[in-house]
């Protein structure tokens, strides 16, 4: 996630304050799923080097300031009490429902059937009858 940093002294009393912000962007279609207004900006490994460079151009950070790719992530609504900061319970964060997009179990065939170039279950029946009654006169 892209944060920005900072340290400051106050000059009239000499103490250092250390300030820290999560940067956020617009939803995308999971979040939106939620409701939520914005998420978190979140970068990957190219865009990262992009982002924490101190050589590059405010327009090159700006166009990072993109909703991430749904597709490599999933969701579940949590309670609302995690808007509060005096609330700091982990069971916030348990989920309250379902997975926001279905999550689907693959079965691998070994052997697939060709149908329709010949090869339907009828036409396999009857070479098997075949077979079997050529394997009768040996």
């Amino acid at each position: 996630m892209a944060g920005i940093w900072d340290v400051w002294t106050d000059p009239a009393t000499g103490k250092t304050t250390r300030g820290f912000a999560i940067v956020t962007t617009a939803p995308n279609f999971l979040l939106e799923q939620i409701p939520h207004h914005r998420s978190p900006l979140i970068l990957d490994e190219a865009a990262e080097k992009i982002w924490l460079s101190k050589q590059s151009p405010l327009q090159d950070i700006t166009a990072l300031m993109q909703p991430f790719d749904a597709s490599t992530f999933n969701a579940y609504p949590i309670s609302p009490a995690i808007k509060s900061a005096k609330n700091k319970d982990l069971s916030l964060l348990q989920p309250t429902g379902e997975l926001l997009l279905k999550e689907y179990d693959y079965i691998f065939y070994q052997e697939l059937e060709l149908q329709g170039m010949g090869e339907t279950p009828a036409r396999k029946r009857r070479q098997d009858e075949q077979l079997s009654l050529f394997d009768d006169e040996q």
